[in-house]
């Protein structure tokens, strides 16, 4: 095959799952590059309605229908969302591309890239104003609400997905179908169908509040596992659903010890509050529009009178409570619900201060 115009392209996606618009995107980048990195955003989070399959699952998929000769001219790297740190995952962007271009000229020059997927998150292009841009179509693979109906027809069962990926890759899902791992997605699924049919006859589609409680002692945070669905068994911050007649402080505290029976009075956990701030992306959840206010709170080391492991237990909707070293939290972001551990991460400057 003749070389193409750029030694090096990018992609920039999730492709969940990948679809015939994205083989056929890379197989246009292939004309136009010789080698191309294949940056699946959304790695490394749990299992999710949204987010159904791991990188390496995906990466399954895209091999299933792509040949040796093109498999061979192209990495897939993994990339973490930083929905609240923008410029964290930009550099974990430029990270991979070193990477990827440190056997070659390794000049920002050679690099062109060859498609992101919007996100609501805003991370654009503006961090990578180095690189060169020619359109493949991969944008137009990313047709979110398309997306969304591909994958929650899939999760209920049905085979339309057929239609809308190669053979290779149809094959593979029909396969993953007979797994334990599909048929907790299609729990999660039919709970997120019943949620939003719950309230489809609003006139508009409802924005939920909810506040959070994020509390750290002697460097550990406390945590809860998920009782129920979405997200049953994975590690999220004590928090909740607003009512109207409290503030979002109140709810948060109520929910912490609704949740954990952390044994602090009120008036110690007020006085610990060290910052506040409003998570919004609008793909935090898979619920629906929730927009939540998290509380990071600061206890000085004895306040609970106890060892941190003995503070807390299991209640509401929690299945249990436990601490855990904050050092730890970001080496296991798979284990965490939704965006609790991007909200960690946004508060560990001023706990740690």
């Amino acid at each position: 095959m003749a070389p193409g115009k750029y030694p090096y392209g990018v992609c920039i996606g999730r492709a969940q799952p990948p679809t015939r618009a994205h083989l056929g995107s890379l197989r246009r980048g292939l004309q136009v590059a010789d080698r191309i990195a294949v940056l699946i955003d959304g790695s490394r989070l749990a299992p999710s309605t949204r987010n159904p399959f791991s990188f390496e699952e995906r990466v399954a998929l895209f091999s299933a229908s792509l040949s040796e000769e093109e498999l061979g001219r192209l990495r897939f790297f993994p990339l973490r969302d930083h929905p609240y740190a923008v410029a964290r995952w930009q550099a974990e962007v430029r990270h991979c591309l070193a990477e990827f271009t440190a056997d070659g000229p390794g000049s920002d020059a050679g690099v062109v890239l060859l498609g992101l997927e919007p996100d609501p998150s805003g991370h654009g292009l503006e961090g990578l104003p180095q690189l060169a841009r020619v359109d493949t179509g991969w944008e137009g693979a990313a047709d979110r609400s398309a997306a969304a109906r591909l994958r929650a027809g899939y999760l209920e069962g049905g085979r339309d997905f057929r239609d809308q990926v190669a053979d290779g890759t149809g094959a593979w899902l029909e396969r993953f179908m007979a797994t334990s791992a599909f048929a907790d997605l299609a729990r999660e699924q039919a709970f997120i169908r019943k949620f939003k049919d719950s309230w489809k006859g609003s006139p508009y589609p409802p924005t939920f509040n909810t506040a959070d409680a994020l509390v750290v002692a002697s460097g550990q945070v406390l945590l809860v596992l998920r009782g129920g669905f979405p997200g049953h068994g994975l590690l999220a911050l004590p928090g909740g659903y607003l009512n109207q007649e409290e503030t979002l402080l109140e709810c948060a505290l109520r929910e912490l010890h609704e949740e954990t029976g952390l044994e602090v009075e009120a008036r110690e956990l007020r006085a610990g509050v060290v910052a506040r701030r409003t998570f919004d992306h609008p793909e935090r959840s898979d619920r629906g529009r929730i927009i939540t206010e998290a509380f990071a709170i600061r206890l000085e080391t004895g306040v609970a009178g106890r060892l941190p492991g003995m503070c807390a237990r299991g209640g509401d909707d929690a299945k249990g409570a436990l601490w855990m070293p904050l050092a730890e939290c970001e080496g296991q972001p798979e284990g965490f619900f939704e965006d609790h551990l991007a909200i960690l991460e946004a508060f560990r400057e001023r706990l740690d201060a």
